[in-house]
């Protein structure tokens, strides 16, 4: 919601408080992450989960099957579930003691016969990298996570003495939850070698007979991790190298939870390439695993399983047998066109009961469907350049807006974003990639080519530092401004034509802004400086403040005039004399004034300083 205040008085303690307290708080959804990852690579899958029985004895047999329903964002960043359909049609829902949905279809099966069952999930998949920085790791752990998250279950036992040996051995005097969860991932990694048993042991004894399958790395490292004190629980699902293969092996991993971060993926089982330990899966999850279940401990529906359970209500004198597998019927790589057609469902989902906030989801949904417009599309994976401008400007605008709501309430719209910005990525890179290939055909024009492929790929660097920064407004800009230069490139190679013909140079330098903005500090929380950016949509005379809860001005940063664009401003953490202010929550605020004082924009962020 935009906060715009038409005073032309100074803002007082009193004000800030009243622009604060009037912001609403959506629910903030277990926990989830603030941010600090990358989503990359995005894959579509199209997967049947099948389980068919055969019942090879003289009497019927009445059996009830449970499927795990897959989670999508954005209870799962990486995954976007888009539809999901089961065979028979009678499965219904139910919800497990972890209030996680499971499918359930009961039926007999008569004798000398067979039963089958399946659904098909079509889904997108990205690759999930976080950026973890240990000094952030720090504050409280929520009351209910640690409660429900830290407890013992019989297959981690984690007052065996094995467990706290472990423990005891690994971690030494460690006090970081992510230096410990570092140190238990390397102890495994050190203990324990790879082995498909078939076996689910409690985690004392796969420790001690030194070898497992991934379930049994996934129970240690839960066992050791709630030994120490950090809340973990396990993921699992299912794992393809390519298309039409077929999973009947599967794969559980871990999540910890990290103050400030939130629940992190942890594959020991993955990084154990031997006696060095590998990180590449400590903070990341590939995107050639389809997830169907977190949990933290045994499910009353699932038990300990986490694709498919069956239960036999009569049992018979023979065994039933079993077909269960995962078939990855296709694989591909998602085109950009397919992301955006994503968010509207995934933003539709994170409206709360609050009118307000949902008017703003609601203008976030209007930028982004704009963005599929035909017109602007020559294919799914490319763009008309003549008016596939429009769509940059589009995700651009529902950054701007992501971001300033972001900051109001305790919505994250963090994997939405990367999720924008991977598509302006792709087409940048598809266009550039082309562009790169395309034989000039006249060798006059060679230099003005080179040129324009060397700017566009400058333009990639900014966006992708634009990127990190989690300033996606300014990325996507840069992204747009690589895909034009691309464009361009195509156009001068093939035809002859020449840049300053179709785009002009300062479009394609200085994206412009439509409207005021004051964008949250990053990195925030900070220790010791952060940076505060800004953007003028008029010439204006800007007031830059820091305040501490008291209402006491602690530092001016901008008091001057500026021109339109885009700004950005440091804070170090101190005061007008050069003194360092002390940790704790400090208040941010600006003012944009015109001719004769007029008011054209006023408005606060708050920041957190970490000493």
């Amino acid at each position: 919601m935009k906060i715009d205040v038409k005073t032309t008085r100074p803002i007082t303690f009193f004000i800030l408080i009243m622009i604060l307290a009037s912001v609403p708080k959506a629910e903030n959804k277990d926990h989830i992450c603030r941010g600090s990852f990358t989503l990359s690579d995005p894959v579509r899958v199209y997967i049947r989960f099948k389980d068919d029985i055969d019942n090879p004895n003289n009497q019927s047999v009445t059996v009830r099957t449970r499927y795990a329903v897959p989670p999508s964002s954005p209870d799962l960043f990486n995954q976007n579930v888009r539809d999901v359909f089961y065979v028979p049609s009678q499965f219904i829902y139910k919800t497990d003691n972890w209030q996680m949905p499971v499918a359930e279809y009961e039926r007999a099966i008569p004798a000398r016969s067979a039963s089958d069952t399946y659904y098909d999930v079509r889904a997108t998949i990205y690759h999930i990298q976080y950026d973890l920085d240990p000094s952030k790791v720090r504050g409280p752990i929520p009351a209910d996570i640690y409660s429900d998250y830290t407890k013992d279950a019989s297959k981690y036992d984690i007052t065996n003495p094995v467990i706290q040996n472990a423990v005891m051995l690994a971690v030494g005097g460690e006090t970081n939850l992510y230096h410990k969860a570092k140190k238990l991932h390397d102890y495994i990694i050190q203990h324990l070698y790879y082995e498909i048993d078939g076996r689910h042991d409690p985690a004392p004894v796969v420790l001690t007979r030194g070898s497992g399958s991934c379930s049994e790395y996934t129970f240690i490292f839960i066992a050791l991790c709630r030994a120490a004190g950090i809340p973990a629980r396990y993921i699992g699902g299912t794992v393809t190298p390519k298309a039409g293969f077929a999973d009947d092996v599967y794969h559980r991993w871990v999540q910890i939870y990290l103050p400030y971060y939130g629940w992190i993926p942890v594959d020991v089982t993955w990084d154990d390439k031997g006696t060095t330990p590998s990180y590449t899966y400590f903070g990341a999850t590939s995107n050639k695993l389809f997830v169907t279940t977190i949990r933290g401990d045994s499910s009353s529906l699932l038990k300990w399983g986490y694709n498919f359970y069956d239960s036999v209500k009569n049992p018979a004198p023979q065994s039933l047998v079993f077909d269960r597998e995962a078939q990855w019927l296709w694989r591909e790589t998602c085109p950009p066109k397919d992301i955006i057609c994503d968010l509207p469902t995934e933003l539709d989902n994170m409206k709360t009961g609050d009118p307000a906030v949902n008017n703003w989801i609601d203008e976030i949904m209007h930028n982004i469907v704009h963005c599929m417009q035909d017109q602007y599309w020559f294919d799914e994976n490319h763009l008309y350049p003549a008016t596939g401008k429009n769509v940059f400007q589009n995700a651009a605008g529902a950054a701007v807006k992501m971001r300033a709501l972001c900051s109001l309430t305790d919505l994250t719209f963090h994997a939405t974003l990367e999720k924008l910005a991977c598509a302006g990525q792709m087409l940048s890179e598809t266009s550039l990639e082309e562009a790169e290939n395309t034989p000039v055909q006249l060798p006059a024009n060679q230099p003005v080519v080179d040129d324009l492929l060397s700017r566009a790929n400058e333009q990639m660097s900014m966006a992708q530092q634009k990127r990190q920064e989690q300033h996606y407004e300014l990325a996507i800009f840069h992204y747009k401004n690589a895909w034009q230069f691309a464009c361009a490139a195509i156009d001068c190679a093939t035809s002859g034509n020449i840049l300053a013909k179709n785009i002009g140079a300062d479009e394609l330098q200085t994206p412009v802004p439509t409207q005021f903005c004051l964008l949250p500090n990053y990195p925030n929380p900070f220790n010791p400086s952060t940076h505060i950016s800004y953007q003028l949509a008029e010439p204006s005379f800007v007031l830059l403040k820091v305040y501490n809860l008291t209402g006491q001005e602690i530092r001016t940063l901008v008091d001057e005039a500026q021109e339109v664009g885009a700004h950005t401003v440091p804070w170090n953490g101190t005061d007008a004399l050069g003194m360092e202010v002390p940790s704790g929550t400090y208040i941010y605020c600006m003012r944009a004034l015109g001719d004769e004082k007029k008011e054209y924009f006023t408005m606060t962020q708050k920041m957190v300083l970490l000493r």
